[in-house]
């Protein structure tokens, strides 16, 4: 595993903002792939992941109406 992926599984599997242990991590299953298994019982309410988006780009719908590359509205 490269130390590339290894820091995203760090991140994903981290709970910023709960105040309780980690309640999910990313593993590998062969014949399945990468999955998300939850290591400790989770209550309903609890977060068990949150993250600052990666990737952003508007909407289909908002194609003709906002630049893909700065995400402002585009005026006409």
């Amino acid at each position: 595993m490269t130390s590339r992926w290894s820091s995203l599984l760090r991140l994903f599997s981290s709970t910023r903002g709960s105040s309780g242990p980690v309640a999910i991590r990313v593993g590998y299953t062969p014949g399945a792939g990468r999955r998300v298994f939850a290591v400790r019982d989770i209550a309903v309410g609890d977060f068990t992941h949150t993250a600052d988006p990666v990737v952003a780009h508007p909407a289909l719908a908002s194609l003709q109406k906002a630049c893909y590359y700065c995400l402002q509205g585009i005026k006409k």
